[in-house]
């Protein structure tokens, strides 16, 4: 993925998350939103 803001990791990765039946993706989506310092209080 391009970088397209300058302080956000984008923590994503497609070829992981193919792989996850819907259950595993919502947890892998919910730990990868939790690591962008942004969005953590």
């Amino acid at each position: 993925m391009p970088e397209l803001f300058k302080h956000i990791t984008y923590a994503w990765d497609d070829a992981v998350a193919d792989e996850l039946d819907p259950v595993e993706r919502l947890v892998y989506r919910s730990k990868r939103t939790w690591t962008t310092p942004i969005l953590t209080p």
